[in-house]
């Protein structure tokens, strides 16, 4: 990314983004993080501390919510299928998408999320 573009999206966030740990500061420094150096990114330099704690929780437990107020890129018609049907696997998706190199037990877990998600509904349908 170019020097200047870098300095207006920083320009950006300090004049209009509310100061302090916030979450829409946090998300947004996640996604200049990403645009800078997407092979780099790490989970818990992205989101910090306590609000990367309360995104896992939501992620987990609130799927389709999660996905609506923080992914930053726009999703294809199979993107929007799977945020209808199963968001927990679109969210393992992205977890091993952008976090697989460099938070492979993370993106592990999610896939194991889903997995057991997707066994207990079978289960719950075949008894």
């Amino acid at each position: 990314m170019p020097a200047f573009l870098y300095k207006n999206l920083l320009n950006f966030r300090s004049d209009f983004l509310p100061q302090g740990g916030h979450l829409t500061m946090v998300l947004f420094n996640a996604t200049i993080l990403y645009l800078l150096h997407p092979e780099q990114v790490d989970y818990w330099t992205a989101h910090p501390g306590f609000v990367g704690l309360i995104l896992l929780f939501l992620f987990a437990f609130f799927p389709r919510v999660s996905m609506l107020f923080t992914i930053a890129f726009t999703f294809t018609w199979k993107g929007w299928l799977g945020w209808l049907f199963l968001p927990s696997f679109v969210v393992a998706y992205h977890a091993i998408s952008i976090y697989g190199e460099t938070n492979p037990i993370l993106a592990g877990i999610a896939c194991l999320w889903v997995l057991s998600k997707v066994i207990g509904f079978v289960l719950k349908i075949l008894s």
